[in-house]
């Protein structure tokens, strides 16, 4: 019954059309193409079923075909799909925009089964096809997942690749995932390797890592001349408030409680709602510590080093 009332509803559309347009006929890729426009997702899979397409334009019918299962929802066989067309389409334009949906679709998947297809595609793109893009997308459903060993290999074979010229992004990208791994000294090996290269549009990111890789292998010292240098000269460092804090937690830990009030003050102004209390909390904890433990340090002598004017 469903056939007879595609085959109908086709045989209107025809009449229409070439009532319409006398001289036009529509194909049956135009067919679904135009339910595709009209969002009849259902229609355009029923086409795709019985309609008789040349093989120039398979490639096409299976393009509608994936995304009218991506608009569907049904992201397991909408990716089947798209990654068939990535590997084996014919037409490169069409490649290029199956390329541009598929992580869409990939990440709705459940984290194995994104695994498994991304995986399969890396695997069985044609010899020559840059294979970066995926690798560092399965790297980053790997560090979704708390696998960081699978995304550091991830990342080491993308450095394979002669024609990928941003290798200070995967450097920086492996020197984290040493860190998650708890190899804190590879990853400060990285980070200073990288800081070498003055590559300024990183250094904000490879510093800020820098101290957390050194803060974990318990070199404080090292830690706290990161921070301070992070402090004074990128007051816009979308980290700023972990590095605040982190200065504050450190100067309160070397009895210095006014300077770490004082950052703690600042941290108060930038927190957001929900941090506000923790820190609110945190500075009345520290005004108690100054009016029961008798002080012998001068605590103002320790303002200059962070906020006087000398050169970093």
């Amino acid at each position: 019954m469903k056939v007879i009332l595609l085959i109908i509803n086709m045989f209107i559309v025809l009449i229409v059309n070439c009532t319409e347009h006398p001289k036009k006929q529509l194909s049956g890729l135009e067919l679904i193409k135009f339910y595709y426009l009209q969002q009849d997702y259902e229609m355009v899979l029923d086409l795709v079923k019985y309609s008789d397409v040349d093989s120039l334009q398979q490639d096409s019918v299976k393009f509608y075909k994936g995304m009218a299962l991506k608009n569907q929802e049904k992201w397991d066989i909408a990716a089947d799909e798209i990654i068939d067309l990535i590997i084996f389409a014919k037409s490169d334009s069409l490649r290029d925009s199956a390329i541009l949906e598929i992580k869409d679709i990939v990440i709705e998947l459940q984290s194995a089964e994104a695994i498994n297809k991304t995986a399969y595609l890396i695997n069985n793109l044609q010899e020559g096809f840059p294979k970066s893009d995926f690798l560092i997308f399965l790297a980053e459903i790997y560090e979704k997942n708390h696998l960081f060993g699978e995304a550091r290999e991830a990342y080491q074979e993308v450095l394979k690749d002669s024609t990928f010229s941003d290798t200070t992004q995967i450097y920086l990208k492996i020197a984290v995932s040493d860190i998650f791994l708890k190899k804190y000294d590879d990853s400060i090996d990285i980070l200073e390797q990288i800081l070498l290269f003055q590559d300024e549009s990183y250094a904000e990111d490879v510093l800020f890592f820098y101290y957390v890789a050194t803060e974990s292998n318990e070199d404080m010292t090292q830690a706290k001349e990161i921070l301070i240098y992070l402090y004074k000269n990128y007051p816009l460092n979308r980290n700023r408030f972990e590095i605040i804090e982190a200065l504050s937690n450190i100067f309160y830990e070397e009895n210095q409680y006014l300077m770490s009030w004082y950052l703690l003050d600042e941290v108060y102004k930038i927190s957001s709602e929900a941090e506000k209390f923790r820190i609110y909390q945190k500075i009345y904890d520290l005004k108690k510590t100054l009016l029961e433990e008798a002080i012998s340090i001068d605590q103002f002598k320790y303002f200059k080093p962070i906020l006087g004017d000398e050169e970093n």
